[in-house]
């Protein structure tokens, strides 16, 4: 293997292209077992080094098997190529592409590939590895994935970058906004108010019977108000944004970041169910502005996850 100035956790690393698709790999490792317990550690690397960067760098959590098959490498077709090209007369088996995979350096291996869209990270190398050293480095990095709500944000966060429409792309990292809602109560006065309004449509409705449709209307009702005791989505992500944006240096005003978000979210309604036509610039600027604030919100969360008991 040729020296290679990439470290990650004391070890030489690579990162290269393979059938269309960029490659970390992480070397000399003493044992499998090795491997294993420093894994989690290099996944919330990456999930860090792809926040701080705003850039996706996919990858599957699960640890795919090697699939030992001995073949020895007869002739030189389109198939055989890339062995003839290594110097090798034989493989030993093979691993799935877009795989997380924990193979032994000293077989020789071949990539199981079937076509997919090419991957091409925006940021230097170094950068990239830099990053994610930094995530490893936090207190207890292996927890960033406990939190179900924030692993489903930061996939769907990393999913927007797929998109090649930029309403789709709006309207998904919204969905992480969403996602991570805190859905609070509202303050006691409101919810006082609204339980006298629920004991009120409840009286109505017990004037009927079962099996009047008013019964059901006002059951539905019921099932409305009942949302208002805690907050809309449309405050939930204001207090989130202003809550989380606390922890980064580099946002001088929180609290009015948190309301951009909140008028963001208005856009989203009025792509979602207003009639009014929504001008492109407006999506694209409103656009820029998400795709900061998300990244921001999810890196300050995943740090706070490290640091939870």
């Amino acid at each position: 293997m040729e020296e290679n100035p990439l470290r990650v956790g004391g070890h030489p690393a690579a990162i290269f292209e393979e059938r269309n698709l960029y490659v970390l790999e992480i070397y000399g490792f003493p044992s499998e077992e090795a491997a294993y317990e420093i894994l989690p550690s290099i996944q919330a690397g990456l999930v860090c080094a792809a926040l701080r960067l705003g850039i996706a760098l996919p990858f599957s959590r699960q640890v795919a098997p090697v699939i030992y098959d001995e073949m020895d490498i007869v002739g030189e077709n389109e198939m055989t190529r890339q062995f003839v090209e290594k110097g090798w007369d034989r493989v030993d088996g093979y691993y799935p592409q877009r795989a997380t995979v924990i193979k032994p350096e000293h077989k020789r291996l071949y990539v199981e590939a079937v076509g997919n869209a090419r991957v091409i990270p925006s940021a230097p190398e170094q950068d990239i590895i830099v990053k994610l050293s930094e995530g490893m480095e936090l207190p207890h990095p292996e927890r960033v994935f406990d939190n179900e709500e924030l692993r489903r944000a930061v996939n769907v966060y990393s999913s927007s970058f797929f998109q090649f429409d930029n309403t789709a792309r709006f309207l998904t990292l919204v969905i992480v906004l969403e996602t991570l809602n805190p859905n609070r109560d509202v303050p006691e006065h409101v919810k006082g108010t609204v339980e006298a309004l629920v004991d009120q449509v409840k009286a109505v409705r017990d004037a009927y019977d079962r099996d009047d449709s008013e019964y059901e209307d006002y059951e539905a009702l019921l099932k409305r108000l009942g949302n208002l005791r805690t907050e809309s989505i449309r405050q939930g992500i204001r207090a989130l944004v202003a809550e989380k944006l606390q922890s980064d240096p580099e946002v001088a005003d929180p609290e009015a970041t948190g309301r951009e978000a909140m008028r963001i979210y208005d856009l989203r309604s009025d792509l979602v169910h207003s009639s009014r036509p929504v001008d492109e610039g407006e999506v694209q600027a409103s656009l820029q502005r998400l795709m900061d604030i998300v990244r921001r919100v999810l890196a300050v969360m995943v740090t706070q996850a490290t640091h939870a008991n």
